[in-house]
């Protein structure tokens, strides 16, 4: 392995704005600028979500998740019972539609929000897990590493209460080649987990 490989990456100078890029900074072709820790652009709250954000969408797909299982609960008390099949499906189609497109949504912004509570807790972002393989400072770090990860206390802690950085720092390659390799409960020499 080559030294230089292996050292902490930095940044870049934007292709796009010639404004440095720190390290989880991405250009939004969308807003036209540079975003630090940058999630995703969302079209649902019509910006971008990042570093100074990303606490209050989090908090917002929990209050949405929220509200949408307050709505299925209430259409849910709105099936009655009644004698006959033809009856109950004649007389609740209603409240049944209704909770079945509610149980949809909660999949759908559950699912989200559990995601987006996952990235919380491995100091992660979207553009981070998806675009892993395209990102320069990320390509040689194993699978099963997370390279800004300080432990699930220490992630929840700083995302929720700590102020943003003056620069992201990451281990280096190396470091984090050898901390791959370190047996936990859910990959060891005797099994595999996810």
């Amino acid at each position: 392995d080559d030294d230089a490989d292996d050292a902490a990456p930095l940044g870049q100078v934007c292709k796009h704005c010639d404004a440095w890029q720190g390290l989880r900074t991405k250009h939004c072709h969308d807003c036209g600028r540079c975003v630090r820790k940058f999630d995703h652009h969302c079209f649902w709250v019509g910006t971008c979500v990042g570093e100074k954000n990303h606490a209050r969408f989090v908090t917002y797909l929990f209050t949405e998740t929220a509200g949408i299982m307050w709505a299925f609960h209430i259409s849910n008390t709105g099936v009655k019972m009644y004698d006959t099949w033809d009856e109950i499906f004649a007389k609740n189609a209603g409240p049944v539609i209704m909770s079945f497109v509610l149980f949809l949504f909660i999949l759908f912004v559950g699912g989200l929000f559990g995601f987006h509570v996952f990235c919380v807790f491995t100091n992660q972002t979207t553009w981070e897990i998806s675009s892993k393989q395209k990102i320069s400072y990320l390509k040689g770090v194993p699978n099963n590493v997370y390279a800004f990860d300080k432990g699930p206390a220490r992630n929840a802690f700083d995302f929720c209460c700590a102020p943003p950085p003056a620069r992201y720092e990451m281990k280096s390659l190396q470091e984090l080649r050898q901390f791959s390799k370190k047996e936990t409960i859910w990959e060891n020499r005797y099994w595999v987990c996810c």
